[in-house]
């Protein structure tokens, strides 16, 4: 078995499977509020797109 970092998987995964996920308010208010790493939190923001980082 084989471990890949988190950061390089979720832009290789689906576009709107993932988009379905991260684009929710509250998966936004749990993350934000409990992510204690800079770097996954600059990659959701990015993955979230211009228009939903204003709510975050």
């Amino acid at each position: 078995m084989t471990c890949r970092d988190l950061k390089k998987i979720l832009p290789e995964l689906d576009p709107e499977l993932l988009s379905g996920v991260i684009g929710r308010k509250s998966f936004q208010e749990l993350f934000f509020r409990n992510c204690p790493d800079p770097e996954y939190i600059q990659l959701i923001c990015e993955l979230i797109g211009p228009k939903n980082k204003e709510e975050a």
